[in-house]
């Protein structure tokens, strides 16, 4: 359940169903699929269409991982990218790994507009290290539209060509607290929002499906310009335009185990466009039944 309460308000409600499909081709390669379905509650329709959203394959080749097909590529912590493409991602290593990613968009079965076009290409590149306490990443994202895409006056979100920097580190500096930050740059200055976007989060504990009675809190701080990102993880939009303009504000969550395998998530953000300046209070609830 989503409620926005700003210069513009709404509310949406949706139930989303989700069946997996897994299997072992051989001793090392996997597949997995994921059938998806929305029921929306603000409108009068069935919504009876069920998608195949995810659709892969895993292995290795010599000592290289590899991960191919259709999937929700959500990198680092997804606030440059989330978004379904169709590629390749090849990583190696352990405690330090090196990865690249070469993909192309998922066309409709993707509800973001960058990467809505099947020509639309993206290129990523990073390096991500654990070292105990500390996990840290740097990675280096480049896309390129179609021309479909760029001469597409009905998209949101145009001039899609871009070039990103992505450094991040996370700290886990006390039993149960963990503090992430995050930076990005952008090379276009398509945008009059900046170059630069970061991201701050402290955590305390989070919630484990199979813990009953388990909890966590977080509370965070976005400054995100529309040129350092590429497609976000956020359900604090303002409005569309976040596309075009980025956004800052704080956000503040909660998490608990209900029961196993029932997990709820609260998050409240206090949002603000960076251009226009538009403001909106989101709440935005989950409740995940797993099985």
């Amino acid at each position: 359940y989503k409620d926005i309460d700003g210069d513009e308000n709404s509310n949406t409600m949706a139930l989303r169903s989700r069946l997996w499909v897994t299997g072992q081709v051989n001793e090392d390669w996997t597949y997995t699929g994921m059938f998806e379905n929305t029921q929306d509650f603000s409108n009068s329709t069935g919504d009876d269409k069920v998608e195949l959203k995810r659709a892969y394959v895993d292995g290795r080749v010599g000592g290289i991982d590899v991960h191919a097909g259709r999937w929700d590529e959500v990198t680092f912590t997804g606030n440059v990218l989330d978004s379904y493409i169709d590629g390749v991602k090849v990583s190696y290593g352990d405690k330090v790994q090196v990865f690249g990613i070469v993909g192309k968009g998922a066309g409709e079965h993707d509800a973001v507009e960058y990467m809505n076009n099947s020509e639309d290409r993206l290129y990523v590149a990073g390096v991500t290290a654990d070292m105990g306490a500390v996990d840290a990443y740097v990675a280096y994202f480049k896309t390129d539209a179609s021309t479909a895409s760029a001469d597409d006056d009905t998209l949101i979100a145009r001039d899609l060509d871009k070039e990103i920097w992505n450094v991040g580190v996370s700290y886990n500096f006390a039993p149960d607290f963990t503090l992430a930050a995050e930076y990005m740059r952008g090379d276009k200055d398509y945008y009059d929002t900046d170059k630069d976007g970061w991201y701050a989060d402290l955590a305390w504990k989070g919630a484990s499906a199979d813990e009953p009675g388990s909890y966590g809190l977080h509370v965070g701080y976005f400054d995100q310009s529309a040129n350092a990102y590429i497609s976000p993880t956020t359900d604090g939009f303002v409005d569309d335009k976040v596309f075009n303009h980025g956004y800052k504000g704080m956000v503040y969550g909660a998490s608990y185990a209900f029961a196993k395998n029932i997990v709820g998530v609260f998050n409240y953000y206090d949002f603000e466009d960076k251009e226009s300046g538009a403001d909106a209070d989101t709440m935005f609830t989950e409740l995940y039944f797993t099985f």
